[in-house]
């Protein structure tokens, strides 16, 4: 499967230069994304059973951990395809990225408004674990859980079915042309927070890219960052986003230091 050299993630500036400096990458459970038809499949069989449970696959755990273990055992054959996938989610971390480090909309919406960062980061780097990015899919129809009675009565559920669940938004989306990273948590470094298990990916010098900064940035942050940047990551390039003079687009040119 292809996969671009260079991935971008955009960032306020704060989250941006915080993870500049602790050179670690915080990768994300599915419960922390706010699109409520985020890695909610569909399926003829558990139409029923996810309607009672609103739109969002949370609620549907939160209804299955309160049902008696028995009586799982007696629903309909979709729950074994539903519990794969929901222990899936729980034991997976992932971060999205995207092709795209000049898109307008991204800047305004994760990027403070153009006053934050992109960063762009190597794929190839040894860090990632091999190969662990995976496109996401657009389109207007949900991915299914399974769609043939076979699919429904197997035990067994194949690793790109679940990939596909993982990678599939909606068809307005498109503009973000996304990717992901995912790996099972278990093979990811982790530090405590409170009851909380943080979970990173440890980010050399040689895996960034390029640091490009946004079209409204404020001159201390954008000083306190190559300043930082002379001293620690020299051989990091840095972009200086403006708005192109004829087009409403974005044009960038490199910061010498």
């Amino acid at each position: 499967m292809y996969i671009p050299e260079s991935l971008h993630r955009y960032f306020t500036f704060e989250n941006g230069f915080k993870l500049i400096k602790s050179s670690k990458l915080i990768l994300s459970s599915f419960k922390g994304f706010n699109d409520p038809f985020e890695f909610l499949p569909q399926s003829k069989y558990s139409k029923d059973l996810i309607s009672k449970c609103t739109s969002k696959i949370r609620d549907l755990i939160q209804h299955l951990e309160k049902r008696n273990k028995e009586e799982v055992f007696f629903w309909p054959r979709q729950i074994g395809p539903i519990k794969h996938y929901l222990g899936f989610l729980e034991n997976v971390r992932l971060a999205c990225f995207s092709e795209m480090h000049d898109n307008i909309l991204m800047w305004g919406h994760y990027g403070g408004q153009h006053t934050g960062i992109v960063i762009s980061f190597k794929t190839s780097i040894d860090i990632w674990g091999g190969n662990n990015f995976y496109p996401v899919r657009y389109s207007n129809a949900r991915q299914s859980i399974f769609d043939t009675d076979e699919q429904a009565d197997s035990t067994t559920l194949g690793k790109q079915w679940q990939y596909d669940l993982f990678c599939s938004k909606a068809e307005c989306w498109n503009y973000e042309r996304e990717w992901r990273f995912i790996k099972y948590k278990k093979h990811i470094p982790n530090f405590s927070v409170g009851e909380s298990d943080i979970h990173y990916v440890e980010i050399e010098e040689d895996a960034i890219d390029a640091i490009r900064l946004g079209c409204q940035i404020s001159q201390k942050d954008k000083e306190e960052l190559i300043n930082y940047c002379i001293k620690n990551l020299p051989n990091v390039k840095i972009y200086q986003f403006f708005p192109d003079i004829t087009n409403y687009s974005l044009a960038y040119e490199e910061i010498s230091f």
